[in-house]
């Protein structure tokens, strides 16, 4: 089945700005209690830097991804 998730963390101190992470891609669901989720797409990421050691810099990050949820 298709998946989209989006995630935003949009903070007062810097005027409601923030980071926006979006992932959109196929996702496979396993059978039973136990199993798991496997998912494929792509993510794309905009925002201060994911590594918070250059605070003051924005960055940019497009990739594709494999996930597994359990």
């Amino acid at each position: 089945a298709p998946f989209l998730a989006v995630n935003a963390h949009l903070r007062e101190e810097l005027n409601w700005g923030g980071n926006v992470s979006l992932q959109a891609g196929w996702a496979w669901k396993g059978q039973g209690l136990a199993a798991g989720t496997l998912r494929t797409g792509l993510h794309y990421y905009n925002g201060g830097s994911s590594q918070f050691s250059f605070y003051r810099e924005n960055e940019q990050q497009i990739g594709w991804g494999l996930w597994y949820d359990f």
